[in-house]
Parts: C-alpha cells; sequence; structure tokens
C-alpha cells in the first residue's frame, strides 16, 4: 500500500501523507514521534507508508495530542481515506 492511491480520476490520501510532510517540514523523525505516542518505529513506518489501512482510536488519539489537533480531524481523514479508496478499487 502506498500513502497516496490513484485510479487517474480520483486519489486518495492516507493519513500518513499528512503525518510523513509534516515530520519532512519540522524536522522530526520518525523514532522521535514513535516515542511520543508510545509506540514501535515499525508503526510509525507503516503509518508514514500507508500500510495502516484503518488507523487506531489509541493512533487517532496519540496523533491528535502529538500535532496539537482534534481526534476528528484524524478520524475524518481516516475515514474519506477510507471511502475513497473503496471508490477507487470499485472503478
Amino acid at each position: 500500500m502506498n500513502n497516496v492511491v490513484s485510479n487517474g480520476a480520483l486519489v486518495a490520501f492516507h493519513p500518513g501523507y499528512y503525518v510523513k510532510q509534516y515530520l519532512s517540514s519540522q524536522g522530526i523523525k520518525q523514532s522521535e514521534l514513535a516515542d511520543r505516542l508510545g509506540t514501535s518505529e515499525k508503526t510509525i513506518s507503516n503509518l508514514v507508508n500507508g500500510k495502516i489501512e484503518k488507523l487506531s482510536p489509541e493512533l487517532i488519539r496519540g496523533l491528535a495530542l502529538s500535532f496539537g489537533t482534534s481526534e476528528i480531524l484524524w478520524k475524518n481523514l481516516n475515514e474519506r481515506y477510507l471511502a475513497e479508496l473503496d471508490l477507487i478499487r470499485k472503478a
């Protein structure tokens, strides 16, 4: 799985896409984020590479706290990704 999936007409951005962009822009390592969230580097790597299809409530909560955003934001990003991914797969 990739963090951006497209069929030419539709594009689905995995929440990990936004995490990857933020980490890059802030010079934060995946290991740092893993420490902040109390999870493994492998989990963060899987997240930024779009290998976690449905984010867990714990991961959503951790991302919201770490980035100073709401849990609803991450939940909505994930739900939108899953909906668009479903449309792409059906096309």
